[in-house]
């Protein structure tokens, strides 16, 4: 995670804060990660979901700069490029999710407190590091709903970062400035990481439960369950 701070120096201190986290999403282990390093996992045996990321958003923080990624959509087999060197899988669908978030710091008596002005929340899918195999048909439409599926998992938790507003955000306290800041944002990846550990924990009951798409009334009716997931608007 990097951090960049300026604090002037007067009774009120108020300092801007950028953070970027990465997020892995691997089945049938999953990982979460704060920082870009990757991390190997297990052969997936039929189709694999995977989600890192990386610190290259635009200025704006709004629109993913790489053009091989995009938003959430329907997947067409023509988004994965053909890849015949990984053994034991037929197809990979990496997605991503990250964040940057704003942060004041305001001296409130003999100690003081932070809190977030701006979040963003980012996510999609990654082209370049998803892939299938030359021999799975252009015209296999049950595994790439199984595909569609990871991604349909990760925008509902994208969703949920999404609804939270900076004041939900609980406040940073400390002793100066910095105290503050670090604490509130010990307190901003921990509301991350538990979206996120959710997130893991359903792609992976997902495969489980669909034995990879291979189940067919198990996909059915997972599809089912995430496209209403989907269409109905955050309680």
């Amino acid at each position: 995670m990097k951090w960049f701070a300026h604090v002037p120096v007067s009774a009120i201190v108020v300092s801007a804060f950028v953070a970027f986290a990465i997020m892995t999403v691997t089945s049938p282990v999953a990982t979460a990660q704060s920082e870009t390093r990757d991390r190997a996992e297990p052969a997936h045996p039929v189709g694999q979901s995977t989600g890192t990321d990386q610190n290259d958003i635009n200025p704006n923080g709004l629109v993913p700069v790489s053009p091989s990624r995009f938003s959430y959509r329907q997947l067409r087999w023509s988004d994965f490029k053909v890849d015949d060197n990984a053994p034991g899988m037929s197809a990979q669908t990496q997605t991503f999710i990250k964040f940057r978030y704003s942060s004041t710091a305001r001296r409130v008596g003999l100690t003081y407190d932070a809190r977030v002005s701006e979040v963003v929340f980012e996510g999609g899918f990654d082209r370049a590091k998803s892939w299938r195999r030359s021999t799975v048909p252009s015209d296999d439409i049950r595994l790439l709903a199984h595909e569609q599926g990871h991604i349909d998992i990760n925008e509902i938790h994208l969703r949920r970062l999404k609804a939270l507003a900076p004041s939900s955000f609980p406040t940073g306290s400390g002793a100066s400035a910095r105290e503050a800041l670090a604490d509130l944002g010990v307190k901003v990846k921990a509301i991350y990481d538990a979206e996120v550990v959710a997130m893991q924990e359903e792609q992976k009951r997902y495969d489980q439960e669909t034995r990879h798409g291979t189940i067919r009334p198990a996909q059915k009716l997972w599809a089912l369950r995430l496209k209403q997931a989907l269409e109905n608007p955050l309680p």
